[in-house]
């Protein structure tokens, strides 16, 4: 996993198995499944030129479909640490409340509120809760939505559903094969809660959208998005963590860029599986064995039709009473 060194926080992708088909109990819910961490290559810590945060970046295997949660572990005192002077690094570090800004394509997946009063400092985030509370929507890969853009130029598409018409917004799809977790430092408030209002229909991701053909992102083969909508299992909690305050900018992002096995081999990345590279050899002289036997083809016919005719000349001449019709024959091979 990513590891910041200066402040020690960590973040990593784990994949997880489908979730169950029948409903089940919230307590059952509540725990959290067996977790697949996903393989990491080319770390590497970097300076974010328009936020000034400390980016630390993997590239990481992606999944045609599977659901994952993004873990974070980060102590309170992480923002200290990073900012506080050399010279009076004891006086001034102290804890501090976060938000974590997650963003699965250049698309916002919603917020997770951490007050500096907690004890514990793992944080599994699995997905995305809609403003009432009501219902969610995983974290989830999926295959890539690709269609030809021939078909899907109207001259009204703004009347259609987002969902029926080819992503043309240029920060998306930039984007696309990228996984963000921004920390931000911030001021929370533990009050009531107050209810929502103007549930707004749920945003479609990645996932949902379709995307050109032609399109260079079209090698990624999945993206990394939300599910459908499921429907929460109970009522929410009555008190909650609101934002008093704010940093307009993250002071330290993980970025993960996945990309399918087939992109991190032909790149060099990861080693190509030997049992393949074996099959593939084959597959080469299997096609160098055809090419060979289609070029011998000509010459044979041609050795074999002039064998025939000699023949049929002899033939002729021993018995010139019989003629035999040869014109419907088939003399190759």
């Amino acid at each position: 996993m990513p590891i910041n060194a200066a402040t020690g926080t960590s973040c990593t992708i784990n994949l997880l198995p489908p979730p169950p088909t029948t409903t089940s109990s919230s307590s059952s819910t509540d725990q959290i499944p067996a977790q697949i961490p996903c393989k990491e290559y080319k770390h590497e810590t970097t300076t974010d030129p328009t936020t000034g945060a400390i980016q630390e970046t993997v590239t990481i295997e992606s999944q045609q479909a599977c659901p994952f949660e993004i873990l974070i572990d980060i102590k309170p005192t992480a923002y200290s640490t990073l900012t506080a002077n050399s010279s009076s690094r004891s006086s001034k570090i102290k804890p501090q409340d976060y938000v974590i800004h997650r963003i699965l394509d250049g698309i916002s997946a919603g917020y997770q509120k951490l007050s500096k009063t907690k004890s514990h400092r793992l944080v599994h985030m699995t997905k995305t809760s809609s403003r009432d509370k009501l219902s969610f929507r995983r974290f989830q890969f999926a295959p890539i939505t690709l269609v030809d853009p021939d078909d899907y130029e109207t001259p009204n598409q703004g009347s259609r559903n987002p969902t029926d018409t080819i992503c043309e917004d240029e920060e998306v799809i930039k984007s696309l094969g990228t996984i963000q977790v921004d920390v931000i430092r911030a001021d929370l408030v533990h009050r009531l809660r107050k209810p929502a209002k103007n549930r707004a229909a749920p945003a479609p991701s990645t996932n949902q959208m379709k995307f050109s053909e032609r399109s260079k992102k079209a090698r990624l083969l999945n993206t990394a998005g939300l599910s459908d909508t499921f429907p929460s299992n109970g009522p929410p909690r009555p008190m909650k963590w609101h934002i008093k305050k704010q940093d307009p900018k993250p002071f330290l992002q993980f970025v993960f860029k996945y990309k399918p096995r087939a992109i991190l081999e032909d790149e060099g990345t990861i080693a190509r599986d030997p049992s393949q590279a074996d099959q593939i050899n084959q597959n080469i002289e299997d096609d160098d064995q055809d090419a060979h036997e289609t070029d011998r083809k000509p010459s044979l016919k041609r050795i074999k039709s002039e064998a025939t005719i000699a023949n049929d000349h002899q033939i002729r001449q021993k018995k010139k009473q019989k003629i035999i019709d040869l014109t419907g024959a088939d003399d190759s091979d």
